[in-house]
């Protein structure tokens, strides 16, 4: 609900924002779908005059990020970590910039606002985003293809009456659209998250001739690095897997070898069958390198409610495991000493 600015007596009403691929909000409807607000914006976000009933009402514009201009009569907007012009800049330095020396500190995505978004002002990796932006191209055409071969599959049923077989292929193909919307939705949510994630690759190979890939928190920066080998689709799709994981409080990051508090075999399995649905490999049973890992499924949900509504409760199993994890939307990371008073 939303304070309607065009009544008089400030009703209450129904507001629904209409938002492009970067998520700015670009038309606003109220509840018979006339459209009440319209925004463009130029390549960095300052907006384009355009004819509507009503402007200015709306915070949230470009990227979805909050406008300072209602509040100090500024163009700029609040990227969490850092505020960004609409000169493609932003007012300080990137805090990761000697990590990515390559890119200008100040510059906003790279200079490529028109297919990226940077949400947190934290971090962008080209790599990263050319990573996503393939797998979720392969969803969308997965998606397409299945929608149309069941289209046909059920008009078939109709014109000839139904088919035990056809009804299986049906089933089939709607149980891989439910896994591809949700390999899609996790990809949503961390692209939404404050936690930086991070895609690299490696053409390292394990001395059985297995690629070497894997998922974990860089201590040094707190970046989780997602090391994907070779461009293989199905292996971005398993340690991406591991990223949601950690991000929604299933998976944790440490040095155990037993995988406690968090990570065990369930996790494994997950994310193979995620890689699987990309032309991954299946999960062996007989690999050593999981043999020692807890089998689950752990995660911090599992934890008694006292602990969990407790913050410093949820810092001593960090510090107590040397590990790292989320709960919501806070990543806790092992701390040398407990400041408690």
């Amino acid at each position: 609900m939303a304070i309607d600015p065009y009544s008089a007596s400030f009703t209450a009403q129904q507001r629904y924002y209409i938002t492009d691929h970067l998520g700015s909000t670009r038309v606003v409807l109220d509840n018979s779908g006339s459209v009440r607000e319209r925004y463009d914006y130029y390549p960095y976000g300052e907006k384009i005059d355009v004819s509507v009933a009503n402007t200015g009402n709306t915070d949230y514009l470009y990227t979805g990020k909050e406008s300072q201009n209602a509040l100090f009569g500024i163009n700029w907007y609040d990227s969490a970590a850092r505020f960004q012009t609409t000169d493609g800049i932003f007012t300080s330095l990137d805090p990761l910039a000697e990590k990515y020396y390559y890119i200008n500190p100040y510059a906003y995505c790279a200079g490529n606002p028109v297919n990226v978004i940077d949400p947190t002002g934290l971090e962008f990796t080209p790599e990263s985003a050319d990573d996503l932006a393939d797998l979720e191209s392969e969803i969308v055409l997965r998606l397409f293809k299945n929608n149309r071969r069941i289209s046909k599959l059920e008009k078939k049923n109709s014109d000839k009456g139904e088919s035990k077989a056809r009804n299986r292929r049906i089933a089939r193909l709607q149980a891989e659209n439910s896994a591809l919307e949700e390999t899609k939705y996790e990809l949503q949510v961390l692209a939404a998250s404050d936690q930086v994630y991070n895609i690299t690759h490696s053409e390292a190979f394990s001395s059985n001739e297995i690629w070497i890939g894997g998922a974990a928190i860089d201590e040094t920066t707190g970046t989780f690095n997602i090391v994907v080998p070779g461009n293989n689709l199905g292996l971005l799709a398993h340690e991406l897997k591991h990223a949601y994981q950690f991000e929604s409080g299933f998976l944790s990051s440490g040095h155990r070898i037993d995988g406690i508090p968090f990570y065990d075999i369930h996790d494994e399995i997950e994310a193979y069958q995620r890689g699987r649905l990309f032309g991954g490999d299946a999960y062996d049973n007989t690999n050593n390198f999981y043999s020692k890992l807890q089998k689950g499924p752990q995660s911090v949900h599992s934890l008694p409610t006292i602990v969990l509504n407790s913050p410093v409760e949820l810092q001593k199993i960090s510090n107590r495991t040397h590990s790292y994890f989320r709960y919501k939307g806070v990543t806790y990371s092992p701390q040398v000493k407990l400041n408690i008073r």
